[in-house]
């Protein structure tokens, strides 16, 4: 919370203020929310020559402090998987899915025994893997495709979520919105078998 009250505090700054100890504090809080957001090589430049840069030094680093303190606040964009990262779409259908996950809805998960992953289970959905054709629109390849247990809970508050059109593994096309999660953001409600 300090590091996103510091990015607000300087993103607001009056100009007039540009080169006085407030300045050097809110740098000083800037630096730590670099570490923690991981700017870019170009931060550390200029931090160090802001007795030069003055005024020019507080626009620079409004704007990468902006677009820091957005990320921070809209929540992450991808997330690590091990088929690789899962990137948040941007289509209304996606994004209210997200909100929907991240206000505590249900999500599902089937799985195979002996072969899918239970608590860090990454993929989800909010429908049952029961439905009618579930194995096409989340793309699952055809050995996944009947279930022999199904899962159903909630993501765990605060975690983070994207949501994208499940890709297709043929002949599953895909396409249907799915949740992807940090492995052990999974709260596993209730466990059934079909």
């Amino acid at each position: 919370m300090m590091a996103e009250e510091s990015a607000r505090c300087l993103i607001e700054m009056p100009a007039e203020m540009a080169g006085s100890a407030f300045l050097l504090e809110k740098v000083s809080h800037a630096i730590k929310l670099k570490r923690m957001l991981s700017f870019g090589d170009d931060f550390p430049k200029l931090v160090k020559s802001s007795k030069r840069m003055g005024p020019k030094l507080i626009s620079s680093a409004r704007a990468k402090l902006a677009n820091a303190y957005s990320r921070v606040k809209s929540g992450s964009k991808t997330i690590k998987t091990p088929y690789g990262p899962a990137t948040q779409h941007d289509s209304s259908s996606s994004i209210a899915m997200r909100n929907r996950i991240q206000q505590g809805g249900t999500v599902y998960k089937g799985g195979s025994l002996g072969r899918s992953e239970t608590a860090t289970s990454q993929f989800l959905a909010t429908e049952s893997p029961l439905n009618a054709g579930y194995s096409g629109r989340y793309g699952l390849p055809p050995r996944n495709a009947n279930f022999d247990f199904i899962l159903t809970g909630k993501v765990r508050p605060g975690a983070p979520v994207v949501t994208r059109p499940a890709p297709g593994i043929p002949p599953n096309p895909g396409g249907g919105i799915e949740g992807v999660i940090n492995a052990g953001d999974f709260m596993i409600n209730s466990f059934y078998m079909p």
